[in-house]
């Protein structure tokens, strides 16, 4: 199932990945319908936009991979979370086939 990929986690951090969605019209009503909160734009190391919403207790950020979305929750010291975050990607391997080449084993 195509997720988030994060690099490994210091034992300081604790996360929650849940699957990619299928991107909504309105990111930003997204954004407040899972958090319950606005978030402010961010960007990883290699460039994919996230909204990232500071609560009490947690952080929750909403990835933008092309056509999809990921939400990620974690709990953490905020700058071991954000170093995290920044080093965030899509990860697309999963049981769905999304090439062609995919269905044949080349090896």
């Amino acid at each position: 199932m195509a997720t988030t990929y994060l690099p490994p986690l210091p034992a300081s951090v604790f996360a929650d990945v849940q699957p990619l969605q299928f991107r909504p019209l309105d990111i930003a009503a997204f954004v407040q319908e899972q958090t319950g909160g606005a978030g402010t734009l961010h960007a990883t190391q290699s460039g994919w936009q996230y909204q990232l919403v500071e609560l009490a207790d947690r952080f929750v950020a909403v990835f933008e991979f092309i056509d999809h979305v990921g939400v990620v929750v974690l709990r953490g010291p905020r700058d071991e979370v954000l170093h995290v975050l920044e080093q965030a990607r899509p990860d697309w391997h999963g049981a769905d086939v999304i090439a062609l080449s995919e269905l044949w084993d080349e090896d």
